[in-house]
This record gives C-alpha cells, structure tokens and sequence, in this order.
C-alpha cells in the first residue's frame, strides 16, 4: 500500500527557523513502513522552490493534491513537532480533505500528541493521531488500512482515533521500543540531499570541509532524569534506550560515503550517559577513518563529562558542544529545574572542553516563576566566568504536561492558557523576542525586558566568534 509522509512547510517569518533540516523522524517512519511492505513517499513541503510570481501556499496545495491524485494513498502521514507548525498542518489537512475526502489522515509529533482531544474537536479531518514514539503504531494503521478495516486497531498501543461512529478511542501506552538497533536506518535514499543544502560558510568548520547540510543523528531515546521544564518524556517516555555502537557508526559511514555527508548534529542529549558505549562510537569513528566534523547540538549530560570523553570526541570529529547549563542560578538550576548540577561540575566540564578547543554554546533560561534579579544577575556572571564563545538565553517555555507550566497555572502567574497553544495561536519565545509566558512575583515586566536585552548583548561573548565571525552551529 502506498504511503503519502508529508513534512509541514516552515512559516520563516514567525519560527526563525532553518528550512533544511531533515526529515528524521518521517525518514524513521518511512524505513518501518518499507520493512512492512508498503511504499512510502515523502513530500518535504519545507524544501519546496517556489515559482516567482505564484502564492507559497496555492503552489504547495497543487504539489500536494497532485502527490495524491499520483499515488492514492491509503493514508496520509503528516509531521507537526511545535505549536508554530500547526497553522501550516491545518491548512494541509483541509486541503487534502477537500481533494480526497476518503482518504485517512494521520497525524504525528510533540504538538499533536499533547493536544489530541482539542484536536480532534476541532479539526473533524483529522482520523488518527499517533501519541509520541511511532514506529509501531505507523506500520499498524498501514496493515489494518490494508487489510480493508481501517478500524482493526484493537490492539495497538498509544493511538487516538475516530471509530465507525466517530466516538474517539485512545489507546495507552503500555511500552516502548527497547531494541533500537532492530530498527531499520531511515529512508535517506528518498531525500535528494541537495534539497537541503544553503550557505553554510559562516559555521564553525575547524577541518575547512566543504559543507553543506548539517546531519541530524540519533544515538539513543528517553531520558531518565526529571527536568521540569522539559516534555520530552511525553514522546519518548523515562529511562534510557540506546543504539550499539556499531549500529551508530554504520549509518554515519553510510551517510559519508553514499550520501556525502560530513557534518553531523548528535540529538540525543544523553549521548555520553554510557561512558563505555560513546568512547566506543568514537573510537570506530576514527577507526574507519571517517573525516566527519560533529556537534553535540543538544548538549551533554554534564555529571557525565571526563577527559576520556572529550579526548575520544575531539578524536573523532567533535568540534563543538552545547552546554545545558539553564540558569548560574544554583536553586533556579537544582531546586526549582531538578538538575543536580553544580557549579564546579559546569566549571570543570567546561574547562575541558577549551582545553580540547572545542566551540562552547551555553543554554540558559530566563524567566521561571522564581526568577529575581539576583537570579538573573546569577546567569550574567556565570557568562562572564565562563566565557563562552556563545550564551543562548531562551526565554522560559512553559510547555503543557510538564511541571513548571502546571505550577504556574495553579498559582496564577502563567500567561497564556490551552486555548492559545494549541491552535498555533502563541510561538514560544525565541532568543531576541521579548514575549514572556510567566509572570515572576520577584520581577516586573519591564525588568523582564531589560534582562531579555541584556541576555541578548550576551550571546556572542567570545572573541573567536566577534573576530572571525564564525557561526553558531
């Protein structure tokens, strides 16, 4: 059965985001469905060229209900990661009823699986949503749509959907995929990588490769530890799975030596929590004599960190590291985020990582509901400690499901409310926006503001970056 992925197009003006990251999580799907015996087509509708002189959105409507007059799908999968992506999915899904009102719709990520039932409510094209992790749930609809009973969904865990009726069905989740490495590498052969490429010469390239696409690349899934801010528990569940070594390193020299690839983004942020397993990874890296450059994008677990890890990282590529410190702030950073993470902890790592000169990019956080001036003053001096060659200061995210948005809630001080995020209605901040989410007791909203222009002076510190205006990736 033919199988229609769509990824979302990238509304640049309000996300400030890149339209070329890849796909990872469709690719994902894709290979699964493919093992199944389906045949799964992808439609990145963010790397769409658009005519001149044609509306954006009538251009990629006509690509889209041409994909599926083409293929006749038996369903269509769409991808939505945030709030700012759902605007564009309504769209998608109204456009692919009105052209094939028979075919199912399916939709997939953070913001769908948090915000099922309203959506549902409210989007009546919508027949199924995957809730988190989907690998399994993906291959199950594409068999039960094949088999002619679009509704043999009985057994299949962490599924939202519309029965004959039209009553809604939601089926918990009772487990996760613990064998990774049984999972097939993503679809890559479905992309032309030149889709992706972009002017890239301003990034950190210590090797002077010639550069292109940053690779997304994941070593493990979940994550054991109880951030409150964070809700990537809700898509990947508590704990920690990971790939073999060998399995990372082969799909990194498949993605070199068949697809070119040479500069790769480590997702995962738990990456080094197996000391034994990372070294290994990096260990094969150099031993297949791989000459990729690599980006610890989503940081490392700093408790973690030892010479033996940097060392092995440097060795194999690693030329930069983000550093999820949160806050200088030791309450806002242990007692109201849960990190465990001490200053000398973030002191030391750091000083490892210069001593491997790797490119450092610090994440902070402003804004939790007991965040004061002192606080705040906290994270300026650890900047001015540490020295970064980059601060990146967000303001706070208060995303539904974790505990910070709902202790804002209880005692007044949030901002927004569901109405208004799950619509697509509020983007959450980014680093120069000066909107806020909370109402700290201990600030005002125009010492809100100062801080937020402070922060932002602040997020290229080193001299390395103002002299040679080298980029932030």
């Amino acid at each position: 059965m033919n199988v229609l992925l769509v990824a979302p197009p990238i509304d640049m003006d309000s996300a400030k985001l890149s339209p070329c990251a890849l796909p990872i999580g469709l690719l994902q799907l894709a290979a699964v469905l493919r093992e199944a015996g389906h045949v799964p087509t992808l439609l990145d509708l963010a790397t769409v060229k658009i005519p001149e002189g044609i509306e954006p959105e009538d251009y990629r409507r006509a690509l889209l209900c041409a994909s599926i007059r083409e293929l006749d799908p038996g369903y269509v999968g769409i991808n939505c990661l945030t709030s700012m992506n759902f605007p564009q999915v309504r769209r998608l899904i109204y456009d692919i009823h009105v052209e094939a009102p028979d075919i199912p719709i399916c939709l997939g990520g953070i913001h769908p699986t948090w915000y099922y039932r309203e959506i549902f409510e409210h989007c009546p094209e919508v027949d199924y949503i995957v809730l988190g992790e989907g690998e399994t749930q993906t291959v199950a609809l594409a068999n039960a749509i094949a088999s002619g009973d679009r509704y043999a969904l009985q057994g299949v865990q962490s599924l939202a959907y519309r029965n004959a009726d039209g009553a809604l069905v939601v089926h918990p989740r009772t487990s996760y995929i613990d064998d990774l490495d049984a999972l097939p590498l993503p679809a890559y052969d479905l992309l032309d990588f030149t889709d992706y490429h972009r002017d890239l010469s301003r990034w950190y390239n210590p090797k002077n490769h010639t550069i292109k696409t940053l690779t997304p690349l994941f070593t493990s899934r979940s994550c054991p530890f109880n951030c409150s801010f964070c809700m990537g528990h809700i898509m990947t569940g508590r704990g920690y799975r990971e790939k073999s070594p060998d399995k990372v390193v082969d799909e990194i020299e498949i993605l070199t030596r068949e697809f070119g690839q040479n500069y790769f983004a480590i997702l995962d942020e738990n990456s080094i929590l197996n000391k034994d397993r990372f070294i290994a990874i990096c260990n094969d890296i150099s031993k297949r004599g791989l000459d990729i450059q690599l980006s610890a994008v989503s940081g490392f677990y700093l408790n973690a960190v030892d010479e033996d890890i940097v060392k092995a990282y440097k060795k194999a590529g690693g030329i930069s590291v983000s550093i999820p410190i949160e806050s200088g702030s030791s309450y806002i950073r242990n007692t109201v985020i849960n990190k465990n993470l001490s200053d000398e902890t973030i002191i030391n790592a750091v000083r490892l990582f210069k001593k491997y000169d790797l490119f450092t990019i610090g994440f902070f956080i402003m804004g939790f509901e007991e965040d004061t001036p002192s606080t705040l003053d906290e994270s300026i001096a650890m900047m001015e400690r540490l020295q970064l060659d980059i601060n990146n200061t967000a303001n706070l995210s208060p995303y539904p499901g974790t505990k910070i948005f709902a202790r804002a809630k209880q005692n007044g001080t949030l901002l927004i409310d569901d109405n208004q995020t799950w619509n697509g209605e509020v983007l959450f901040a980014q680093r120069s926006e000066m909107r806020f989410f909370i109402k700290p007791p201990g600030l005002s909203m125009d010492e809100l503001r100062r801080y937020r222009a402070v922060f932002n002076q602040y997020f290229l510190y080193s001299d390395r970056v103002r002299h040679e205006a080298r980029g932030s990736r």
